[in-house]
């Protein structure tokens, strides 16, 4: 694992991890997915910047504020799935990114996620984290 680039990640927050989201409502539900639940305001003031940029987003998100760690991968591990986290610290960027043209987001640097990933048997990812602010309107 590189160290982080503090130019490029100098911000930080903490987050909670919450897995199987929407596990209480069947429709919707997904096995093995598991996000960090971010705090509200860092989307909120990105938010705001993109609109005084003239790139406004709607921030309704099914998720609300988060990065998604694991999306529908099934652990090697199982018996460690569901283990209660208090706080996960994450730095973020200040650079707004937009290049699949239809979502705005924040890349993540936390390096505890990939230590989770790797002791529930989950492979390395090609990319890195990264926080979504919403959809382009």
């Amino acid at each position: 694992m590189s160290s982080r680039n503090e130019e490029y990640f100098p911000h930080y927050s903490y987050g909670r991890i919450l897995y199987d989201p929407r596990k209480s409502d069947p429709k919707l539900y997904e096995p093995w997915w598991s996000l960090v639940m971010c705090d509200r305001g860092i989307i909120d003031f990105y938010s705001w910047l993109c609109l005084k940029w003239g790139m406004p987003i709607d921030k309704a998100t099914a998720w609300g504020p988060h990065i998604s760690w694991i999306k529908g991968e099934e652990p090697i591990n199982k018996h460690l799935w569901g283990f209660k986290h208090e706080k996960i610290k994450f730095y973020y960027s200040n650079i707004v990114r937009c290049d699949n043209k239809m979502h705005a987001w924040l890349d993540v640097w936390c390096p505890q996620l990939w230590v989770f990933r790797k002791e529930l048997g989950l492979p390395e990812k090609a990319f890195n984290f990264h926080l979504t602010l919403g959809r382009l309107r």
